[in-house]
């Protein structure tokens, strides 16, 4: 987890990035702010969370998942194979 300022910085950088790379700026965009979706306890997951918040986005699905103890283990495996056969899989 980060402390709001560090949370405000992250979003800048995000946002600068995204306005040079479609080209729009930020007030033509919808902030929406979930803060019951799960989150990493530790300092390495950041990238794994991101790619199922994201997969689950993507999909319109809610970020309501649960994290039990063997949850970044079976993610990495599970996002290893979509990586190896180049799609999704169902869940």
């Amino acid at each position: 987890m980060c402390t709001e300022g560090q949370a405000s910085v992250y979003f800048t950088v995000v946002e600068r990035f995204l306005s040079d790379l479609v080209g729009s700026t930020s007030d033509q965009w919808v902030y929406l702010v979930n803060e019951s979706t799960p989150q990493q306890t530790n300092g390495y997951d950041c990238g794994l969370f991101t790619c199922i918040n994201l997969e689950l986005l993507s999909r319109n699905q809610p970020l309501d998942y649960e994290v039990a103890d063997d949850f970044s283990e079976e993610a990495r495996k599970r996002i290893a194979v979509e990586l190896m056969f180049g799609h999704l899989l169902t869940i």
